[in-house]
């Protein structure tokens, strides 16, 4: 809100949650209460006035470091800033990643990814991190990689959803992009997914 406004309404309850529209509020109040005569008179800003145009360049000059700062009046404000500089260096730090997950889903926001059936929530959520039982079981039976039958290649997500040339008419069949960011992170994919796997009777070994 103006601050101006914020003066013109001093007699009035303010219907917002600006501390200071509050404050001063509380105290105009408190003041007529005891039968103070007041008169709040705006003063405008530096245009035209010399001391103040002074003022306002020296305000200026120290604040030039802290412009991201100078517009915080409340909490709310602050908590703003602070969830925006979090998350900003949230993404610097994930776009360091080179993880699976990070190729199918680049950005921290989360997924807006809402699936009612449960054996497609969790054939989904381990297809995005990359690993699967189908794919990485031999890492509890201590043994090699499983390879593609069809590729001599070793199986990843990525190499049945996109690489595998055995099934890429199955693919398109199942309306799948042939792209794990696309594929994998739209809940109206999920079901052209998990009847992919069906069909190539892998989708309970996920």
């Amino acid at each position: 809100m103006h601050r101006l406004s914020v003066f013109r309404r001093a007699h009035q309850r303010p219907t917002h949650k600006d501390p200071i529209a509050q404050n001063i509020h509380d105290h105009y109040q408190q003041l007529i209460n005891i039968h103070h005569r007041l008169t709040i008179i705006w003063t405008p800003s530096h245009v035209g006035i010399p001391g103040n145009e002074l003022a306002d360049k020296a305000a200026k000059s120290a604040s030039k470091d802290l412009t991201e700062t100078s517009n915080i009046t409340t909490q709310k404000d602050l908590q703003a800033l602070l969830t925006s500089k979090i998350q900003e260096r949230w993404q610097q730090e994930w776009d360091r990643n080179s993880s699976k997950l990070h190729d199918i889903h680049p950005s921290v926001k989360p997924l807006k990814f809402t699936i009612s059936d449960r054996r497609t929530t969790v054939i989904m959520r381990r297809l995005r991190i990359g690993h699967t039982r189908y794919t990485h079981g031999y890492l509890m039976a201590s043994s090699a990689p499983p390879l593609c039958e069809h590729c001599n290649t070793v199986l990843t997500v990525k190499h049945i959803l996109m690489d595998c040339s055995f099934h890429s008419a199955n693919r398109e069949l199942h309306g799948l992009q042939g792209n794990l960011s696309a594929d994998l992170t739209k809940p109206d994919f999920s079901v052209n997914i998990v009847n992919f796997l069906d069909s190539l009777s892998i989708a309970h070994c996920i």
